[in-house]
């Protein structure tokens, strides 16, 4: 059978039928390459095999080979348990051609991460250098004075000092040199470039501040909390030497406080210390006085219950900004799993079948064609968020209540909540989300692959998946310390190697 004729079979399978694809081809092909670069850690793009997706969906070259594989396997019978455990075998079946003739195949693309069915998406390793030797640096190979260098550059925000710089060059032995460049990342660590303005500015596609408003000063001190080193001798009056963890970004129950400038301390409640103020008893850093009471300068944060928090998806300016007037969160939701996984709804990414969903229960339309593919995981997850007020009376942006949906007209009763999902994992809140989010690989991948975006300048690439890959693995065994991330990051190739 032709690939021409294969196309037009399927395409006519499934409009006679009017059976809806449901994305479920990622799940098996990670399941087949889950080492790979395509799935290690992130989730496998509709757009590997698609050109559209729908009712009649379209294919790239790499999808169309393995379409063709699946049809011309007599197991195959149709329809969605079929394709599930046919897939495999089809992916395998064309796993030694080179669908959209790079030159590279389908298989080495898959490991690569690079997409098998666009030829203009294929990695070719760099050639080797030519011309005399740099004088300055190994061009090729780990340089650890090319380290030393990009470390001030990337962690002070300033170039060496020529008299640092020529007693990191009057080191003779290496071990003394990586000592004196990590020492000097620790010391870059500390300083008001990195704490003040470096390490927030990574938060701005998270938070989305808007300038007329300041909430969201609640979510960059939880930020900065989160990714700084516990405090030590070294650190006068910068806070609590309570352990940090990147995971308080999604299980924080606590809020911070900043006291003073740069001084970060946890904070349960939230809310104005209401401290009588004049022009000769000022209010801390973070308050200002506002008829003669210190109040936060970015307002309180009305949920108190800690048991409903879950670091920055329940703060006053994450539902403030995504939910505003929206009864169903579906925008909050897909933020959540853009800022904080890496994964894009709108770009196909992360799909997963629910048989259940959507079931379009403010009747937006969004089961039609068109819309059911992303809707049918990302409505189940948005289900966990719906529980927290947007703009709307009652509480103020963030404040839990179980009767929301109710009240808009989601559900009839509580009783009737719909059951929400961590992709296929069914959770019972939005604290149960936030917890099966930060102990996932799409976490820690992403999370590390924000510092390693700010230190290189831009993702991994192909050739680099490997080391990549160790570094975020390690979080785990670091206690998710950003720190210690970093600490590995600046050892790693693609770092250190001009």
């Amino acid at each position: 059978m032709t690939r021409l004729t294969t196309r037009v079979v399927w395409v006519m399978l499934a409009w006679a039928s009017a059976v809806q694809a449901k994305p479920s081809g990622p799940t098996v092909l990670c399941d087949r390459y889950d080492d790979s670069a395509t799935c290690a850690g992130t989730t496998a793009r509709c757009t590997l095999c698609h050109t559209s997706t729908g009712a009649l969906p379209g294919w790239n070259t790499y999808g169309d080979a393995v379409m063709s594989a699946l049809f011309d396997d007599p197991g195959y019978v149709g329809g969605e348990d079929s394709f599930i455990a046919r897939l495999p075998d089809a992916l395998a079946a064309v796993e030694a051609f080179d669908a959209d003739g790079d030159g590279v195949s389908n298989l080495e693309e898959l490991l690569l991460g690079t997409g098998p069915g666009d030829a203009l998406d294929v990695f070719r390793a760099p050639a080797p250098p030519l011309g005399t030797a740099n004088p300055s640096y190994t061009v090729g190979a780990y340089d650890l004075a090319f380290a030393h260098q990009r470390v001030a550059v990337a962690y002070c925000g300033e170039s060496l000092r020529y008299a640092e710089r020529a007693a990191f060059t009057a080191l003779v032995d290496d071990n003394a040199r990586v000592t004196a460049l990590h020492d000097k990342l620790d010391a870059c660590l500390r300083t008001d470039h990195w704490r003040n303005r470096e390490l927030p500015s990574l938060a701005d596609d998270r938070i989305r501040p808007i300038p007329r408003f300041e909430q969201w000063r609640w979510d960059y001190r939880l930020w900065r909390y989160a990714n700084l080193p516990a405090c030590d001798e070294r650190d006068v009056g910068c806070g609590d030497t309570l352990p940090r963890s990147a995971r308080d970004l999604l299980r924080g129950d606590y809020h911070v406080r900043e006291p003073a400038e740069g001084r970060l301390v946890r904070d349960a409640a939230g809310v104005n210390s209401a401290a009588v103020c004049d022009e000769t008893t000022p209010c801390p850093f973070d308050e200002s006085c506002l008829g003669g009471v210190c109040r936060n300068l970015g307002g309180a944060q009305p949920l108190q219950d800690q048991s409903k928090r879950a670091g920055m998806v329940t703060t006053s300016w994450f539902h403030f900004i995504f939910t505003m007037f929206s009864a169903m969160p579906r925008t909050t939701a897909a933020q959540a799993y853009r800022a904080y996984l890496g994964v894009d709804f709108a770009r196909q990414e992360g799909l997963t079948y629910n048989a259940a969903e959507p079931a379009d229960i403010d009747n937006k339309g969004v089961d039609g064609v068109g819309c059911y593919e992303c809707h049918m995981h990302l409505d189940a997850a948005a289900y966990a968020f719906s529980f927290y007020r947007g703009i709307e009376g009652g509480g103020g942006a963030s404040s839990f209540s179980v009767n929301r949906p109710v009240v808009r007209g989601l559900w009839a009763t509580p009783e009737d909540a719909r059951q929400a999902y961590f992709f296929d994992q069914p959770v019972d809140d939005l604290v149960g989300w936030s917890e099966q989010a930060a102990d996932s690989d799409l976490f820690k991948r992403h999370h590390a692959l924000t510092f390693f975006r700010h230190a290189v300048g831009r993702d991994p690439a192909p050739d680099e998946e490997l080391e990549f890959e160790a570094l975020w693995r390690t979080m785990d065994d670091d206690g998710y310390q950003t720190p210690l991330l970093l600490h590995r990051l600046i050892d790693t190739n693609a770092f250190g190697v001009p």
